[in-house]
């Protein structure tokens, strides 16, 4: 069972939406219906929820800011407006879908299929690393894989061949030289957690370097360069971070 909350201003959409997936969609219950999305990310932020569905324009504080103060916790983050032109910066963002007002329920229950699909995916792909990783240390504790998902298939990599990461909305790019790259099924905050024990720091938004790769590290203007003469930026934010790390 997913755990879903419902955010719109109206109030009459909020109904409407509940209705429709407590009757289409067995799979989801709705633990949360706010008007306030100020309300709802205090909520979000201290109960398990799967699910999130969004409107777009609301007073105090918009969809898409929403979506920026909203943790990172494996959220998938649908979309809900009457407008079709927030579609590519939904996905932009990390929305997982987008439906439009009306929801049609064969949408909808489209929407929720993909969903409940990527959570198993997810869950599945977690006990196989689960599993890699116990072996791998149980063999060779100097020898590890770091595996990431990508469509419907796992691949392993070395850390020390990893160049850089670059966030893809709620994918990323892994990138092993200038142009060779691997498009992976994991957001770049996901990316991040599974190489805390790895030579690499988030520098950007968007960013992980590889530290073994650094060449320059240019302070007043912020950037580094790796090898292969990649040029990153470095934030205002990760730069005293980035400081500490070197």
């Amino acid at each position: 069972m997913m755990n879903a909350v419902l955010i719109d201003d109206e109030l009459n959409a909020l109904k409407s939406l509940a209705w429709e997936i407590e009757t289409f969609c067995n799979d989801v219950t709705v633990i949360g219906q706010f008007s306030d999305p100020l309300e709802a990310l205090k909520y979000v932020e201290k109960n398990t929820v799967d699910i999130i569905f969004l409107d777009i324009e609301m007073p105090g504080l918009n969809g898409f800011q929403f979506i920026d103060l909203c943790p990172a916790k494996g959220l998938k983050i649908i979309i809900t407006t009457a407008y079709d032109q927030y579609a590519i910066q939904a996905i932009k963002k990390r929305a997982f879908d987008y439906l439009l007002k009306p929801i049609d329920s064969d949408d909808l229950k489209e929407c929720v299929e993909k969903i409940k699909f990527e959570i198993n995916q997810e869950k599945l792909h977690v006990d196989i690393e689960k599993i890699l990783l116990d072996f791998t240390s149980k063999t060779n504790s100097n020898y590890q894989r770091l595996s990431f998902n990508s469509e419907s298939k796992l691949f392993f990599y070395n850390a020390d061949d990893i160049l850089y990461v670059k966030s893809e909305g709620n994918n990323s790019y892994i990138y092993f030289d200038k142009t060779k790259k691997k498009l992976i099924n994991h957001n770049l905050k996901a990316v991040e957690d599974k190489l805390l024990n790895f030579p690499f720091a988030r520098v950007h938004n968007s960013f992980i370097i590889n530290l073994n790769k650094l060449i320059e590290f240019n302070k007043s203007e912020q950037y580094v360069i790796l090898d292969y003469d990649v040029i990153i930026p470095v934030s205002r934010q990760k730069k005293d971070e980035l400081i500490n790390k070197l």
